[in-house]
């Protein structure tokens, strides 16, 4: 099984979601087999440094 998440690494409910997905995966029998392809997502890419 494939799995691609778009994700901004500044966002807190991006990691909130991450652990939820982190933690799903610990009971799934066949973890092994699973593919996770993370992509970058930005919130707001206008916003300044």
């Amino acid at each position: 099984m494939k799995i691609e998440i778009w994700s901004d690494v500044m966002c807190p409910f991006c990691y909130i979601g991450k652990r939820h997905l982190e933690k799903a995966l610990e009971d799934f029998p066949e973890k092994d087999q699973v593919e996770i392809v993370w992509k970058s997502f930005q919130l707001n890419p206008d916003m300044p440094e």
